[in-house]
């Protein structure tokens, strides 16, 4: 099933929630989203990487593009080759039975379903298995058991004599040898006391190990990094890039003095959001690069709207994070504990 969505001129994140309602309750198919913008065409890759989807993309004009999304992808492409698969196992299993019973299993004028067909071959197996083991399987009370009934490993046979079947076992035809009996032993001789040392003459003592001196750490190695543990559930909110308003020199001042500080906190937030003029601080250029980085390696989410990127020009400039559209962002808001906006 191949269905389109245009979604040219529609803002985010509404190609991400129309993918997302279409593919809620589709078990397999195939959607073409087409979407006017680049920052579009990453926010529906990221979201069908998170649903386990395959997509691939073209650009088919100046600002045209088409986005294509596989929902359970294996299953369409795979079910030909399937039911082939399917078929050889069958005509194995055919094979194996008696001539008449070929005749009874294996479909004559038109294919029947697969699971009515599968059913009754395993039907007839059943059966034959049963005739079989009724076949081979003695009667309870024909006389004493031979060779034979040992062999067959009937279910009925007479283990009383456990000696006998020991030493069938054992390869010999009586009973199990009886149990060697096991001398014994002789009590050690007494070896040579050593004699106590006289109160006179001591024993000497051997000389002390010297121990060596404790190595002490520097104070500095062992004081804890200024980046502990994550403050989970907290979301920082950067909407500009400044920070205050009034001066927006000072302000862009005072929002790298900020986020400097924030990466020698004792615990760093979970995520950080950038949107609008926010931005500016991921992209090329910017001041705070190197602490957002930092961040960023001792697990800090970083997310930029793509919507934004797209607005300044900015999509190809980002240095750190990645991209993310304006339900992510939702998203993280609504299921944050703390959300800090400088």
């Amino acid at each position: 099933m191949k269905q389109t969505i245009d979604m040219r001129g529609v803002a985010c994140p509404g190609p991400v929630v129309a993918v997302k309602k279409k593919t809620d309750d589709m078990i397999a198919g195939e959607l073409l989203v087409l979407v006017d913008n680049q920052a579009a065409v990453q926010n529906l890759e990221k979201f069908a990487e998170y649903k386990g989807f395959s997509t691939s993309w073209e650009k088919s004009g100046d600002k045209e593009y088409a986005v294509q999304i596989l929902v359970g992808q294996k299953a369409l492409r795979d079910v030909d080759s399937y039911f082939d698969i399917y078929d050889r196992k069958q005509e194995e299993v055919v094979r194996g039975l008696p001539e008449e019973k070929q005749k009874k299993v294996r479909p004559q004028d038109k294919r029947r379903g697969p699971v009515r067909e599968a059913e009754e071959v395993e039907e007839e197996l059943l059966e034959e298995m049963e005739r079989l083991k009724q076949e081979e399987r003695p009667e309870a009370g024909d006389g004493p058991k031979t060779e034979d009934d040992w062999d067959a490993g009937c279910d009925t046979c007479d283990l009383s004599d456990a000696g006998a079947v020991l030493g069938r076992l054992l390869g010999t035809d009586g009973p199990a040898p009886e149990r060697a009996e096991v001398p014994e032993p002789h009590p050690a001789a007494p070896g040579p006391k050593h004699p106590l040392p006289h109160p006179e003459h001591p024993a000497p003592h051997p000389d002390p190990v010297p121990r060596p001196e404790p190595v002490r750490a520097p104070l500095s190695a062992v004081r804890p990094s200024p980046a502990g543990p994550m403050a989970h559930g907290t979301i920082l909110v950067i909407s500009s890039d400044s920070m205050g308003e009034g001066d927006e020199a000072l302000g862009r001042l005072l929002m790298k003095g900020f986020l400097y500080a924030m990466v020698e906190q004792e615990r760093l937030p979970e995520k950080i959001l950038f949107y609008n003029s926010g931005v500016f601080l991921t992209t090329e250029g910017s001041g705070v690069l190197e602490d957002l980085q930092e961040m960023e390696r001792r697990g800090v989410r970083i997310l930029t709207c793509g919507t934004c990127l797209n607005h300044f020009n900015l999509l190809d400039r980002l240095q750190v994070g990645e991209v993310t559209n304006m339900y992510e962002i939702a998203q993280c808001m609504m299921q944050a504990e703390r959300i800090i906006k400088p």
